[in-house]
């Protein structure tokens, strides 16, 4: 669920965003708060399609995200044109600290191997999951 303030602000959703929640997740705790509410408002129907969902994680899908980090980059690379849209729509609104951030995650993929690690620590890109973070790290 999103408000009208959040409504109000977010003023596109661009084809950089890597999914329109997490776009609109993005927004909402840079300008705002994201908060939860613990009573279900809706069902959840997870079927065998879904892009992205609850699913117990096998050595299969934790080897499948290795490669795509060690190969292909491809999630440094699509969360930093992500990053690179967020400051082109919304760099006038931010403070120099977050504009700092968002440079840095924008142009992320492009730092050497020791420099990546830095701001990995630096400015606390994490994931979800341990694992996931530990091979982020390693291997980003």
């Amino acid at each position: 669920m999103i408000n009208r303030a959040l409504i109000n602000i977010l003023s596109t959703i661009p084809e950089m965003a890597l999914m329109h929640d997490w776009w609109m997740a993005l927004v909402a705790s840079t300008f705002g708060k994201i908060i939860c509410i613990h009573k279900p408002t809706m069902y959840y129907r997870q079927h065998s399609a879904n892009t992205i969902g609850a699913s117990k994680k096998n050595i299969y899908q934790l080897a499948k995200i290795l490669f795509n980090i060690i190969f292909q980059k491809n999630y440094l690379i699509k969360s930093g044109q992500q990053a690179q849209a967020f400051l082109s729509i919304y760099e006038n609104k931010l403070s120099p600290k977050l504009k700092e951030l968002f440079y840095v995650r924008a142009n992320f993929s492009k730092y050497g191997f020791v420099k990546r690690k830095y701001f990995f620590l630096k400015y606390a890109y994490f994931r979800s999951g341990l694992w996931k973070n530990v091979v982020v790290f390693l291997f980003c």
